[in-house]
């Protein structure tokens, strides 16, 4: 039963992020350094990779700094999260 309460929060948390983003997208924003120090530079990178998650960057030039969205960072965590209690309840099933 704690793996369906997991997913129910996983949804309210994605739902908390995506009204948070709406009613205040400065607090939605963080660096690359922050975004590496929230959720770890592999997540991160992986969800790049994946093209699970995008970032900006803050000016022209290839060197400014690169912008993600907290929400979408969660977004993705949450997913990743969801799946594997999805995987643990149907390897636990008899």
């Amino acid at each position: 039963m704690s793996e369906y309460s997991e997913i129910i929060q996983e949804a309210i948390r994605i739902g908390v992020m995506e009204a948070q983003r709406i009613l205040a997208p400065k607090s939605d924003e963080l660096s690359q350094r922050e975004a590496y120090a929230e959720f770890g530079k592999a997540f991160v990178d992986k969800m790049v990779a994946d093209g699970k998650v995008g970032y900006v960057r803050k000016g022209m030039d290839k060197k400014c700094k690169k912008i993600y969205s907290r929400a979408e960072l969660t977004e993705a965590m949450a997913e990743r999260n969801v799946l594997r209690c999805i995987i643990r309840l149907e390897t636990a099933r008899p």
